[in-house]
């Protein structure tokens, strides 16, 4: 009988399953192991500003993150899986042999696991996008070569990794100075920070609402969701979130403020300890950290020349900022972070699981996909295995982003995290496919070039710039190697 064929009655459907019931296993498995091993990498990219920064505890990031990540991926996620599954290969092109479709899938799971799992182990930061897309490209050139892919597509793709981090990189920069202007250089920044806030809470509410249901999932049944309506839900959304900030959570950060200054506040030091005793399966330091330095606002002579009207934009690295601001800030990175966990979710979890959710129709349907809704189980699937590899293994990967590629204090990381959480959030609404480690990445090179008072490892960023170059190839060759095989034993 032969398991190529593009239909099937009940007698073939069941061969063919229990031909392929093995990859069937094996898949469940590797999707999982995927999952995981992001989770570990890429989630701790998105947190790991917040923990370093001393605006969350790590055990707070591993909660937040388990909720975020997973609402991301089914309010936002649907985007980025229609086209991983169906934008990037020819489907058309194995109409007739829908089990190497099937077995296709197998070996892009496998090549991109298999690098992830080796980035990992160094701890450098990487991209499952760039690992999938490049186990997809692998598997394709063993099949069909180029002629099995919709190579406008993949060119469009890895233009995306080359623009997302520079837009990146560009919001979260004029972010910074703008709240620099706006909050850190005025007399009362605690004030000005107070007045900024409410305006702050309603663009970003509003922004995330808009995205969510505006032609949304039909998991949640806002695919019919039109332009007005989704803009005046938005727009309250956001007003009530501004509102509530005004009237509630001011008064709450106020008398937090108050009673922190009597006591130890989070601290990078306290974090790293953190990290370094969850590294070595140690507790946490209880040293306090050292007091904070005054504020001091130093007024220069306005020159509208070009070198002297950057100098004036761009803030003075030798200004000691107002620790109460910084404080403050930490406690809306928490909001921050939150974000960039759901952005994340949205794009980055549809990664591990798109392969699997392919197989899995071929499987049950020995015939291939046409575009359609994921099963919201495998999301959730995906989820499980995102966040497990997150609590057991993220802060690894989190030292790299956090700590050693630039110093980071709460006022940064929320900057670094908004920009960055901005363009992806935006890009898994198109459907494109781009990674949150080079946003991430990007976005904490650009502030710490920008604020000057800290250098930027260098070193460091060129060895993961290195690690970003070769993801995609060194994923691909694995997966060709493993389609290879599979070739070689199985068809």
């Amino acid at each position: 009988m032969d398991t190529g064929t593009a239909s099937a009655d009940g007698a073939s459907l069941l061969s063919f399953q229990a031909t392929h019931l093995w990859a069937l296993i094996v898949a469940f498995h590797l999707s999982f192991i995927f999952a995981f091993v992001m989770g570990a990498n890429e989630v701790s990219n998105a947190f790991a500003t917040s923990v370093c920064s001393g605006a969350i505890k790590l055990r707070v990031a591993y909660v937040l993150a388990t909720v975020v990540e997973s609402a991301g991926a089914i309010l936002l996620g649907y985007k980025v899986l229609e086209t991983l599954r169906f934008k990037v290969i020819d489907l058309d092109m194995y109409v007739n042999t829908p089990n190497e479709l099937l077995l296709g899938q197998v070996a892009i799971m496998a090549g991109a696991a298999l690098w992830m799992i080796f980035a990992t182990s160094f701890r450098l930061p990487v991209s499952s996008t760039h690992s999938h897309i490049g186990g997809i490209i692998g598997f394709s050139l063993v099949m069909r070569g180029t002629a099995g892919l919709h190579m406008h597509n993949v060119i469009n793709i890895v233009i995306s990794w080359i623009v997302s981090p520079i837009l990146s990189g560009i919001i979260s920069a004029v972010l910074y100075v703008l709240f620099d202007i706006a909050v850190l250089r005025r007399k009362d920044p605690v004030k000005s920070a107070f007045i900024s806030m409410p305006i702050f809470y309603f663009a970003v509410l509003s922004f995330i609402t808009f995205m969510v249901i505006f032609r949304g999932s039909k998991w949640i049944g806002f695919d019919k969701t039109t332009f007005w309506p989704a803009l005046l839900i938005s727009v309250a959304v956001g007003a009530v979130s501004a509102l509530m900030f005004q009237f509630v959570v001011r008064r709450f950060l106020l008398k937090w403020l108050k009673n922190a200054s009597t006591r130890s506040s989070n601290s990078n030091n306290n974090n790293s300890d953190e990290l370094h005793a969850a590294a070595a399966g140690g507790g946490t330091s209880s040293e306090p950290p050292p007091p904070p330095a005054p504020h001091s606002n130093k007024q220069t002579k306005i020159d509208f020349n070009p070198p002297g009207l950057l100098k004036r934009i761009l803030p003075d690295p030798k200004r000691t900022n107002n620790s109460q601001t910084l404080r403050l800030f930490s406690a809306v990175q928490v909001f921050t972070g939150c974000f960039t966990g759901f952005s994340h979710g949205s794009k980055d979890i549809p990664n591990t699981i798109a392969p699997l959710a392919t197989l899995l129709f071929v499987y049950n349907n020995v015939h291939v996909p046409k575009p359609q809704e994921t099963p919201l189980w495998i999301l959730f699937y995906g989820s499980l295995g995102t966040c497990v590899g997150f609590w057991m293994l993220g802060h690894r990967v989190i030292r790299t982003v956090g700590q050693e590629l630039t110093e980071i204090n709460p006022f940064c990381g929320f900057c670094v995290e908004l920009g960055a959480a901005i363009t992806v959030v935006i890009a898994s609404k198109i459907g494109i496919p781009i990674s949150m480690t080079l946003c991430i990445v990007g976005s904490v090179v650009s502030v710490g070039a920008v604020r000057g008072s800290v250098p930027v490892n260098w070193p460091l960023f060129r060895n993961v710039f290195i690690a970003w170059v070769v993801t995609f190839p060194l994923s691909g060759v694995f997966s060709a190697a493993a389609m290879f095989l599979l070739k070689t034993f199985f068809l």
